[in-house]
């Protein structure tokens, strides 16, 4: 039992820091990009689960089975253990600080530990003021470049650490602002569209579909926006998951090979996990 809670405990824990590093690449890309508020609540919260599990002894976020509590009560956790001055908790890593020698641009170890810095009280301020627009009821952009940097700040800890590979590459980062975009617009589109009409175009998209021999294009997928199998493929499914690039035939949404090729690489990565 104890060894399924901790295998339990390590994927979930790899989980949040991808969504973690997912919500803080984007917003550093584009603080402003749609649905923000929530990408930022999202982050923050995943990203101090997985520091209050390897700081806080017998913090809940240790047990993936266990309730959790949400980013304005971690920020208090963290801060009530750590201590808060003048706005901001340095949360220890357990390791020694490093400095780059600027003239060999190596690393030399400090005779002191290293912290993070936690900006408890900006980033309470930062979940009261987006938390109208993540609930429906204000106005967004609520999401500002100082909210970004203190998220951002959180990657210094070794538990999380993750910024520094993939989720930094500025392609990557600029095709989900893209995508988040494109789907906002879809999503528009959409609603102009009566009920008859959604129905009618689900109808011809099955209709339409005449793989042959051969054929490198996969069956319809399901679009992100309409929530159908309407999404038509665009390209050949060259790593066989049946994931490519692709239009819907009922909401318009365009997925770019960019977007399908990270689709791929995290159901892959998810698998290897398993």
């Amino acid at each position: 039992m104890r060894d399924t809670i901790l295998k339990m405990a390590n994927s979930e824990c790899g989980h949040r820091r991808d969504l973690y590093a997912e919500g803080a690449a984007v917003l550093d890309e584009d603080c402003h990009v749609v649905g923000a508020e929530a990408l930022f609540d999202q982050a923050l919260t995943n990203g101090l689960l997985v520091i209050a599990a390897d700081y806080i002894p017998g913090h809940p976020a240790a047990d993936a089975t266990k309730k959790q509590p949400p980013a304005s009560v971690l920020l208090t956790q963290l801060g009530d253990r750590a201590g808060v001055i003048e706005g901001v908790a340095q949360i220890p890593t357990g390791m020694r600080a490093e400095e780059i020698d600027e003239r060999t641009g190596f690393g030399e170890t400090l005779d002191r530990d290293e912290f993070v810095s936690l900006y408890v009280d900006q980033l309470h301020d930062a979940l009261q003021r987006t938390q109208a627009a993540r609930h429906g009821r204000g106005p967004g952009e609520q999401v500002t470049p100082e909210d970004v940097q203190a998220l951002l700040e959180l990657d210094i800890h070794p538990a999380l650490g993750v910024l520094v590979n993939h989720y930094m590459d500025q392609d990557w980062r600029r095709a989900q602002v893209a995508d988040r975009t494109e789907q906002a617009r879809a999503a528009d589109y959409l609603d102009l569209l009566d009920e008859e009409e959604v129905n009618r175009r689900t109808q011809h998209a099955a209709l339409i579909w005449d793989p042959h021999p051969g054929d490198p294009y996969v069956e319809p997928q399901e679009c992100p926006v309409c929530d159908r199998q309407t999404l038509q493929s665009t390209d050949g499914d060259a790593f066989g998951y049946g994931i490519t690039a692709g239009t819907c035939l009922v909401c318009s949404y365009r997925r770019s090979d960019r977007i399908a090729d990270d689709l791929v690489m995290r159901l892959r990565l998810r698998w290897a996990s398993d």
